[in-house]
């Protein structure tokens, strides 16, 4: 048998609902994993207080901002905030990657130093993702049927998860193969060019995929959509301000 430390034992529990492990750690854990949702706003308001309040030259946040009540609030915040960054930290180094683990650890660690936007861009890009995958190499005979071959090749080639082709979404997981619906989408820069469609797909191994056609999938497209919410209002304040210094 093998022996597991106890902080691995107790997450094990909490995955498995299935140990020796005591009923309320287990539920300790499992609170802790549900407050995802929890820390990524804490993170996005600290972000966007930050930001407003340095480049938004609000006068009712610069008057806030230094006053002791404000300069208290504002410490409260970002500790709240780090500790929402930690949190994600400790997320990235535990998940296991279908690839660009180097890149999503790298977010993470810069999270602290960016008011979080790092943290915002890892949640967005890896921090949806189950923790836990499993690689296949089947499509069961109800998902061979639901969808088609696709003759053309598929662009899956990204650079720093803004610039070109990936799977975006992951729905409706089979029960029997695994495989889910992803949307496929080309981005530039944040912005989406084009889709191939959406597919039934299986991860046979790191970066590597099964994927058959399938109807589109409606709802992916506010996933879709996120990456350019985030990138695009950027682009538009650094040339505001780079306008405005000349």
């Amino acid at each position: 048998s093998i022996c597991l430390p106890p902080m691995a034992r107790l997450f094990c529990a909490a995955r498995n609902r299935s140990t020796s492990t005591s009923p309320v750690a287990t539920h300790l854990v499992i609170a802790i994993a549900r407050m995802k949702p929890t820390f990524f706003v804490i993170v996005l308001v600290n972000f966007l207080y930050f930001t407003l309040t340095l480049f938004g030259h609000i006068t009712v946040l610069e008057d806030w901002h230094i006053s002791t009540v404000g300069r208290t609030c504002n410490l409260a915040l970002f500790a709240v905030a780090l500790v929402g960054m930690i949190y994600f930290i400790v997320d990235a180094f535990r998940r296991k990657y279908e690839g660009s683990r180097p890149w999503a650890i790298a977010l993470v660690l810069l999270g602290p130093f960016s008011f979080g936007l790092c943290t915002l861009i890892y949640c967005v890009a890896f921090g949806w993702r189950p923790r836990e995958f499993e690689y296949r190499d089947r499509f069961c005979d109800a998902c061979l049927r639901a969808s088609f071959e696709y003759q053309s090749p598929l662009d899956l080639t990204t650079l720093n998860q803004v610039n070109g082709g990936r799977f975006v979404g992951r729905s409706e997981r089979c029960p029997d193969c695994g495989s889910t619906i992803r949307t496929h989408c080309f981005y530039l820069f944040g912005i989406p060019l084009y889709s191939s469609g959406s597919f039934r797909v299986q991860c046979v191994a790191m970066d590597h995929y099964l994927a058959r056609k399938c109807d589109f999938y409606w709802p992916h497209l506010a996933k879709i959509a996120v990456l350019p919410a985030i990138c695009v209002p950027l682009i538009v304040l650094a040339a505001y301000y780079t306008v405005r210094q000349k």
